[in-house]
């Protein structure tokens, strides 16, 4: 029997499995001496065809440092780099050879660019000690400093500045503020930034530009009249005589060569009106009618003179804005190396200019490697583009899909991959390889893919033409066992009376088809037990296009009993963690300049009913009213920390609040220990970035209050989900997985206009893009060029988004769409998902209307209290399973740990603060960085034998727990858990003395608790840490 799995064909002979690939795939393994650019459609295995092709590089004798391998996050780093190492562990003649795995170059852009920079950093005029700081500290400095230059141009009365300010600001200047730091930060992504904006005037504000921008405004009008032409002729049968009078003005609108023309012309056009049954011809006339406003609109110049003083008026605040960030850029790097703290871009553009200015960089980083292989290439950028191509030397191997290009908010380039997909199909620089096979979807899920994406994707929109190389075909044929009547569901619904919200009627329907799925015991095709089995709660998905109902959606499903989790990344700046703590640095700012005022008091009472404090309100409100407060314990606590901050960095007085609070042991009266564990190292990182801009604790809730009131976010990485869970998350984060069973709904979510519709935007192709002013504000030629521009490109990537989204589903694909009557009839018209949907609707084989009154809507579930505790993004799939207490008494609950009988004495406490001292470095160490980077103690702890595969453990630390056991609750705080997949090892840690017996005590009950989660075989150890000594517990 054939078995397909991720794009690999395994055959079983005996106890061996032979690999059989595909004809393309195996050329792009095999294929060398060029350049190489894979075209990896979804499921086709690149990921399999990549960690081969590295493999087998490694047989013919180069060594691992010799490949250079690229991606974007740190998580798709650290895959390959163990799919590679698991593959030469399996090899004979690779096995001995896996220490070449951890000094080899499987990285991100970001760390090898940094490496770059450290390495040569004396060539910058740079120290080693370079500092990475968040983007959000570097823009609330770059916001100061826009701050100063506005001063210092209405100090000097500049002219040009003023005029600008007096035609476009009403209130105050924050608009204009905002939208030249966003052009800022966009045009950080130019290599060289201050040429590009000292050539600035002369590339987009010349003559010659106006012309070409006046030659596409023309044809764009061409384009619309040629439309409404198309309209005419489909009418013209229906029109009565007398309506025939009127078309001279229409044929003459036709013939207009010129602007004017067009603008005289489009004066003499009266409304055509007729009387006709047939709804295809009312179609074509509402659709002429409404071309024919749009041109009225766009028309507002009274001649093409008067077109082109616009743009010159518009001249003048381009060239303000110029030189206002040409200062900014000055200021804002002379004050990034001054503390040495740069931004990731930054990092990219001096590796940049490295290997461009020095050739015997170049040259080195040209001769050190055998080939460079690049991931995920439809998400590079421009700086990564041209870094690449300076140390390449016909040897890049770049893997990727341009349908699944989907982050050009992040500065993604997809253009890239096009043109070289373009020029490689030609042969021209090198020879590109289509993987078309499909071995994740069923035939019907596949089918209907290529149905829709042949209508959608037509290159000039989409990115790539659909039906010439990119059609999928179907390669795992197991599923051919089990046919599904309705593989693909597309569910429409109408709700003309609106009782209830569009959200409700398809969140409802979901869970009911859960329900029932389960119900009935669905097959879905399991790859680990290679054979069908009935779905469980793991098997289904939702996608979305936003995030906003993902807490609605879970709690629905839970109030259904059913288990869900939401995939996304934590804003650090919500919860109740974040507002104890921005409690205290607002408390302790004000207290350092004894400002005890409103602002103060809120924060005082914030932080007092907090878990923190968990003070009632009435003995807060009594402080505050009657000014006691001073001499209460949590005033005092905040008068030391004041004063303890003037000795103390940062990061020490982050950790002396930590310590002050006993945050740590109090995580667990608000849940989530983990995802909120994970938020005190992000405090911990942004107090040193603070301090490597000088900025005192006291201006860390300044800080955030700033972020706040932006609406900006700081986001941690999303962690693993539990395992039989429906999961709920965006699309965005679904690329790079699959479901058997995906839910695709709520696609009404409006496109995001508000790079559109600010007063002074950039763009790209146009540059920066402001009104001009003539008795008042009107746009230019080139905001509607650009505006066209951005809906093309917005459209392409709402149309390569909807591809992720269906791409990911395996077996069954439920798409549920509310009808209308009003639908683009053109692709070009489309501006939602929900427009796409209609506009291929007819692509649906099996469609169903859903019968609203089976539905049991209702809003008792938004007030239910969770039927289980299921943390949002837990770090690791540790299930915290609710205990039935029973009602019989429980005796006294005893603490796991080892008791102290006696009064301590001064050594015996000296000791005692010394192992929490310790205990908080190894806590606060990442065990799975380099170990030439952590402290000696810790080092010698990752010496162990027993941690040499600690990169495949799931690592828990200070897991605070409460335990129920044969009748009697124990509570304690478990040191480590080193989860592997068949077993999991603890281990508490000791100062010196390991040979008590209550310390094994102590270890069975650790033991019996994490046995009871993991359900897998637990060991326990001791380790002294003076002694570096582990000690193996007996079962």
């Amino acid at each position: 029997m054939i078995i397909y799995i991720y794009g690999l064909k395994k055959k079983k002979v005996n106890t061996m499995s032979k690999v059989q690939w595909t004809n393309e795939q195996a050329l792009a393994i095999s294929l060398e001496n060029q350049n190489i650019m894979v075209s990896a459609g979804a499921g086709s295995g690149k990921t399999a065809v990549l960690t081969t092709r590295i493999v087998q590089k490694l047989k013919k004798g180069i060594h691992a440092q010799q490949l250079l391998v690229l991606t974007f996050t740190n998580a798709a780093a650290a895959g390959m780099k163990n799919r590679v190492l698991q593959k030469m562990k399996e090899d004979p003649d690779l096995k001995n050879r896996v220490h070449e795995i951890e000094q080899a170059y499987i990285t991100t852009f970001d760390s090898f660019a940094l490496s770059i920079v450290k390495k040569y950093h004396y060539l910058l005029n740079l120290t080693q000690d370079i500092h990475i700081v968040d983007s959000s500290m570097i823009d609330m400095q770059a916001m100061q400093f826009l701050n100063i230059i506005f001063e210092n141009l209405y100090e000097k009365q500049d002219e040009s500045f003023l005029k600008m300010m007096n035609h476009f600001t009403v209130k105050d200047d924050k608009e204009i503020l905002n939208c030249i730091l966003n052009i800022h930060k966009k045009l950080d992504q130019k290599a060289d930034k201050q040429q590009y904006l000292q050539n600035y005037m002369q590339t987009y504000a010349s003559k010659e530009s106006f012309y070409q921008y006046q030659k596409e405004f023309l044809g764009f009008l061409k384009d619309i009249i040629g439309q409404i032409k198309l309209s005419l002729d489909s009418i013209y049968p229906a029109l009565s005589e007398k309506e025939e009078d009127k078309l001279n003005a229409y044929f003459q609108l036709f013939a207009s060569k010129e602007y004017d023309d067009i603008y005289t012309n489009l004066a003499t056009i009266s409304t055509i009106r007729m009387q006709t049954d047939d709804e295809h011809l009312k179609e074509q006339k509402r659709r002429m009618d409404q071309q024919i406003k749009k041109l009225k609109e766009l028309c507002f110049y009274p001649s093409n003179h008067e077109l082109i003083l616009a743009l010159e008026d518009a001249k003048d605040y381009e060239k303000v804005i110029v030189q206002i960030l040409l200062q900014l850029d000055s200021l804002l790097m002379a004050y990034k190396k001054q503390y040495q703290a740069f931004e990731f871009v930054d990092i990219a553009k001096m590796a940049l200019s490295l290997v461009q200015n020095f050739p015997f960089v170049r040259e080195t980083l040209k001769n050190q490697f055998v080939e460079i292989l690049i991931d995920e290439y439809q998400d590079t950028n421009d700086l990564q583009e041209l870094f690449i191509q300076q140390i390449a030397q016909n040897n890049i191997y770049v893997v990727g899909d341009v349908k699944q290009s989907i982050y050009r908010f992040r500065n993604a380039n997809p253009d890239i991959f096009i043109q070289k997909y373009a020029d490689y199909q030609n042969h021209i620089g090198g020879t590109k390889i289509d993987l078309t096979s499909n071995f994740r979807s069923s035939e019907s899920v596949i089918q209907l893919i290529n149905t829709i994406f042949n209508h959608l994707m037509t290159g000039l929109i989409g990115g790539a033409k659909y039906s010439q190389g990119h059609a999928m075909k179907y390669g795992f044929l197991r599923y051919n066992e089990c046919q599904k009547d309705h593989p693909i569901e597309y569910i429409t619904y109408t709700n003309e009376q609106k009782q209830y919200k569009d959200e409700d009627i398809e969140l409802f329907y979901v869970v009911q088809d859960i329900l029932n799925k389960i119900k009935e015991k669905m097959p879905v095709y399991d790859a680990d037990l290679k054979e069908f089995r009935p779905c469980t709660y793991q098997d289904f998905a939702i996608l979305l296009e936003k995030s906003k109902s993902s807490e609605k959606i879970q709690k629905l499903l839970q109030y259904y009993q059913i288990p869900a989790v939401i995939y996304k990344n934590e804003n650090l700046l919500e919860g109740d963690l974040f507002h104890a703590l921005y409690n205290i640095f607002v408390a302790l700012q004000k207290i350092k300049v004894n400002q005890l005022d409103t602002t103060f008091l809120k924060a005082y009472y914030g932080l007092g009913r907090s878990f923190l404090w968990d003070q009632s309100d009435d003995t807060l409100y009594f402080e505050i009213k009657n000014q006691t407060y001073f001499h209460s314990d949590l005033y005092l606590k905040l008068k030391q920390l004041t004063e303890d901050a003037t000795f103390l960095s940062n990061k020490e007085m982050v950790l002396k609040i930590i310590d002050t609070f006993s945050i740590y042991e109090r995580l667990i009266l608000i849940g989530d220990i983990e995802a909120n564990s994970h938020r005190l190292q992000q405090m911990l990182s942004i107090a040193q970035n603070l301090t490597d801009l000088n900025i005192p604790i006291f201006e860390m809730g300044s800080y955030f209050k700033n972020l706040m009131q932006e609406n900006k976010k700081i986001e941690i990485p999303s962690a693993a989900p539990l395992k039989n869970q429906v999961k709920i998350m965006t699309i965005h984060k679904s690329k790079g997985l699959e479901f058997p069973i995906c839910y695709f709904i709520l696609n009404f979510s409006k496109q995001n206009e508000e790079e559109k519709t600010n007063k002074i935007t950039y763009s790209e192709k146009y540059g920066i893009i402001t009104p001009f002013y003539q008795n008042g504000v009107g746009d230019t030629i080139k905001k509607v060029l650009a505006k066209q521009d951005y809906d093309l490109q917005a459209l392409s990537e709402k149309i390569r988004l909807f591809y992720v989204a269906l791409t990911r589903c395996r077996e069954n694909m439920i798409i549920i769409n509310k009808k209308t009557t009003n639908h683009a009839k053109n692709l070009i018209e489309c501006k939602t998902f929900k427009d796409l949907i209609d506009y291929i609707a007819s692509d649906f084989e099996y469609q169903k209307e859903m019968d609203l009154n089976t539905l049991d809507i209702h809003y008792r579930y938004l007030n239910a209290k969770e039927v289980e505790k299921v943390n949002k993004e837990q770090t690791s799939s540790m299930n915290h399973h609710h205990i039935d207490i029973q009602k019989s008494p429980l005796e006294e609950k005893e603490k796991a740990s080892k008791v102290v009988q006696h009064l301590l004495s001064k050594q015996e406490k000296e000791k005692m603060d010394l192992g929490t001292k310790i205990h908080e470095i190894f806590e606060l160490t990442d065990f799975k960085q380099e170990k030439a980077t952590v402290p000696p103690l810790v080092q010698k702890f990752l010496n162990q034998d027993l941690l040499k595969n600690i990169q495949q453990a799931k690592i828990y630390k200070e897991l605070p727990f409460i335990f129920l056991q044969e009748q009697k609750s124990y509570s304690g705080v478990i040191d480590l858990i080193l989860e592997y997949a068949d077993h999991v090892d603890i281990i508490d840690y000791k100062l010196k003395n390991i040979d008590d017996e209550a310390y094994q005590q102590q270890l069975k009950i650790y033991a019996n608790y994490v046995f009871y989660l993991l359900k897998k075989p637990v060991f326990t150890y001791l380790y002294s840490i003076l002694d570096g000594q582990l000690t193996k517990i007996a079962d």
